[in-house]
């Protein structure tokens, strides 16, 4: 596998009403902060001024979408990038406002800056087809938290599941573990927004699997799901799974929880 690279990345949050303080991301700018000279910068405008309508009916957007070019310039042109984020605080009035920068870990930057605009500059579009980057989205930004958190390069990653069942073939692959005591802790990402599925299908089998490493290493199975954020728990389908992940001691947390686990890890491994 390729090496991973450190990246950084901050939101441009568009700000109509400073006392209200609501915000819509409008766009994403990410660098490689200890890459050389062939270091990587860019930068993302959201495609989708739908939710900037939403909170300031009458915003220029003609204008929001200069001062996207602007900072293309900018960023081309520009070596600091603590200088960069001050011209933005102070050119715009606080109608565009910087979020606190956010460290992540990605083989391709390029990639990974279209993920993580599609994830935070876009509206999500609830339809009867599979979303294929709704489990990939959740991994990404459980890989960012334990990276931020400096656990990533201390877990195991993708487990075989087959390593422990001892059944040929067997595809599943947890995603994330790491031993504490005599109990083995598994994270793993789980889009219920794109298919129940997924988690009905790891929720029926984890009371075998953890059986299976009862058995085959002495030790006590732990798994947490990680889930998309805002789900609809009156959903029947959804809150079907959960309620059996919860009878099968499946913990469940949101996506937006990965820091405060992240936090968790890194005081268990005493990191």
């Amino acid at each position: 596998m390729a090496d991973l690279k450190q990246l950084e990345f901050f939101l441009l949050r568009y700000v109509p009403d400073a006392v209200k303080g609501e915000f819509v991301n409008i766009g994403l700018l990410m660098r490689e902060p200890n890459g050389g000279e062939g270091r990587f910068s860019g930068m993302r405008m959201t495609e989708d001024w739908s939710r900037v309508r939403c909170i300031d009916p009458e915003a220029d957007l003609d204008v929001l979408t200069g001062i996207g070019m602007q900072l293309q310039r900018e960023l081309q042109e520009l070596e600091d990038w603590n200088l960069l984020v001050r011209k933005v605080e102070d050119l715009f009035s606080n109608a565009i406002q910087v979020s606190p920068v956010k460290a992540c870990l990605a083989e391709d930057p390029v990639k990974e800056a279209e993920i993580l605009a599609r994830l935070y500059l876009q509206t999500a579009r609830r339809t009867g087809k599979v979303v294929a980057s709704g489990r990939q989205v959740i991994v990404r930004l459980m890989e960012s938290a334990m990276a931020s958190a400096g656990v990533l390069k201390l877990l195991q990653r993708e487990i075989p599941v087959a390593e422990y069942t001892k059944k040929k073939g067997d595809p599943l692959r947890f995603d994330f573990a790491y031993p504490l005591g005599d109990e083995v802790r598994f994270l793993h990402a789980v889009s219920l927004k794109t298919s129940v599925q997924q988690g009905l299908g790891l929720g029926a089998r984890f009371p075998g699997i953890a059986r299976d490493i009862r058995e085959a290493s002495h030790a006590t199975a732990k798994l947490t799901v990680v889930v998309d954020d805002e789900l609809d728990r009156a959903e029947q389908e959804i809150g079907f799974v959960l309620g059996l992940m919860a009878e099968n001691r499946i913990g469940v947390a949101a996506v937006s929880e990965m820091p405060r686990i992240a936090a968790e890890v890194r005081g268990e491994l005493r990191a």
